[in-house]
């Protein structure tokens, strides 16, 4: 029993130090990021039950653009390991925080539920922005 205990903390620090260099330090904008997409990922299962239009399809390519933002994630902080810096990977997370939170609100305002104006507003502009920006190949 201590050997399988022994193991299985030994798994979990090589999990944790793995993680810890890839990602980088624990810090807030990760911890909103990670939060952003699960929020996210629910939010959009929750719509489409609602909307009873559940594919699991759906839900996997869902799956797989999360973990593309992760890889985004980890390309970022040893960008700035390489360099020196400490920007690259929070720009990283605030920008797909935006991202994420943005697409949790339009999957609720789908659910019925109201979105104040102020915020609805300022998603819009933020979200015309974005798509301005991948139409001109600025993104």
């Amino acid at each position: 029993m201590e050997i399988l205990k022994l193991r299985i903390h030994s798994i979990g620090l090589i999990i944790g130090a793995v993680g810890g260099f890839l990602f980088g330090k624990w810090d807030l904008p990760l911890q909103i990021l990670l939060t952003a997409m699960v929020l996210d990922y629910i939010s959009g299962m929750l719509k489409a039950f609602y909307l009873e239009e559940v594919s699991s399809k759906v839900g996997y390519k869902g799956l797989i653009k999360k973990v593309g933002i992760l890889f985004t994630v980890v390309v970022a902080n040893l960008t700035d390991l390489i360099l020196g810096l400490t920007v690259f990977r929070s720009a990283i997370c605030m920008f797909f925080c935006m991202n994420e939170l943005i697409s949790v609100l339009e999957n609720v305002a789908l659910l019925g539920v109201p979105i104040p104006e102020f915020l609805s507003s300022k998603l819009i502009q933020t979200k015309d922005i974005s798509i301005k920006e991948e139409k001109d190949g600025d993104c």
